[in-house]
């Protein structure tokens, strides 16, 4: 029997997941294999609804946020059955095939590695005490409960919010954080005024994006009352300032963090060759790459934020869904070979989407790729695209309950 052992639940876990599942399935091997996802909650988190949930107004209640964004592993359809094992994972012994857990070890006979990323201050003396990064969703009710006590602690002046980054997750925050501040401020009857700006240390924000997508988002930001500093380099955080490496300060009421992620001290250990961020260097099929040699055979593979394969491909939830897609479909292969069935599989070629919406205040999405959807457009394709994949992983009426669910995170 081999076990299929994968680390992690989130977009490229659960794809990978599925795609086996159904693979098994349909090769009538359900009695030989065992599928276990292990991860740390018993759900799978929804990232791209976390910056909405931060910013929801206290008319909803927390428990109603967390229901929007968290789908409970029992709730996702899988081919065949596959074992849930809430535990944290401390270590890897790729030489042994076994994972260390908080709770047990466990063995394998294919791992796949999708543990994700976390948040990272890049050494910034006191930013990691003082600031609020966005992962999870504790961090998510975290700053909302931190913008509540904003409005409480300023009745009737102003809170001045600054927001460390200005890619994606940074543009998108300061933008609904900017629209919804009326909606924030008299949900606990408060007075004051939220102003908030975006710091880079780029000479531009959304550095990925076209120079128009630049320019344009820039714009609109600050027509909405959002200052854009670029070229503002941190050197340090203290109670009440934010330091520069030319000397400069500027106060703070709150500080977002959404500057940088990077593979955690888990991932951090694993003998592959590693990039950016310690993301784990691998080809296209997700086999990782050792140091002095080409890549590791089975039974390793890596998936989503955790790996790097060119930095062309940006992990926003398609192109980890895409690398589960393709981890997926080379164990099959091997188990095909290992049950000596016939299979004409070739490795795939990663096609990156980088595309991705993320909202521009209440009413404009902005696809990465540079078209802006106007109005209500944006948070209408917004809501399909959840939908979409709430389709894709649950039975009908469990997609559309928890799609339901959602509506508050975009009132």
């Amino acid at each position: 029997m081999a076990r299929i052992v994968i680390a992690g639940g989130g977009f490229a876990g659960i794809e990978a997941a599925r795609v086996i599942a159904r693979g098994i399935q349909l090769r009538g091997l359900k009695e030989k294999h065992t599928i276990t996802i292990i991860d740390k909650n018993n759900y799978h988190t929804f990232t791209p609804a976390l910056i909405p949930a931060s910013t929801t107004p206290k008319s909803a209640t927390d428990e109603m946020v967390r229901a929007a964004v968290c789908i409970p592993f029992s709730d996702i359809h899988f081919s065949i059955p596959v074992e849930i094992v809430t535990d944290e994972i401390v270590q890897f012994n790729v030489a042994w095939n076994s994972i260390v857990g908080k709770k047990k070890h466990y063995e394998y006979d294919y791992l796949i590695i999708a543990v994700g990323q976390e948040p990272t201050f890049f050494n910034i003396q006191g930013m990691k005490a003082h600031s609020f990064p966005l992962a999870t969703i504790e961090h998510a009710l975290a700053i909302r409960n931190e913008l509540v006590r904003q409005v409480e602690n300023h009745d009737a002046d102003e809170a001045q919010i600054r927001v460390i980054g200005g890619g994606p997750a940074g543009v998108e925050f300061a933008g609904l954080l900017r629209s919804r501040r009326y909606s924030i401020v008299q949900a606990v009857k408060g007075r004051c005024e939220l102003f908030v700006s975006v710091l880079d240390t780029n000479d531009t924000i959304l550095r990925a994006c076209a120079k128009g997508v630049q320019k344009r988002v820039t714009k609109l930001l600050e027509e909405t009352g959002v200052s854009v500093i670029c070229n503002a380099k941190i050197s340090g955080v203290s109670e009440q300032y934010i330091e520069f490496e030319n000397q400069g300060k500027m106060e703070f009421d709150m500080i977002f963090w959404g500057a940088g992620r990077a593979v955690g001290a888990t991932g951090q250990t694993l003998p592959f060759s590693k990039e950016r961020a310690g993301a784990i260097a691998i080809n296209e099929s997700g086999i990782p790459k050792i140091p002095g040699t080409e890549t590791l055979g089975r039974p390793v593979y890596v998936a989503g934020d955790v790996s790097f394969i060119t930095n062309d491909v940006a992990w926003v939830a398609p192109n980890a869904m895409t690398g589960g897609k393709n981890v997926g479909e080379h164990i099959l292969a091997n188990i095909d070979f290992a049950e000596r069935l016939p299979n004409d599989f070739v490795a795939p070629k990663f096609k990156a989407k980088n595309d991705s919406i993320f909202l521009l205040g209440r009413h404009t999405g902005v696809i990465t790729s540079g078209m802006f959807v106007p109005a209500r457009m944006g948070v209408t394709i917004r809501r399909l695209v959840d939908l979409r994949y709430f389709l894709r992983i649950m039975n009908p009426f469990k997609a559309w309950r928890q799609w339901r669910r959602m509506k508050i995170l975009y009132v």
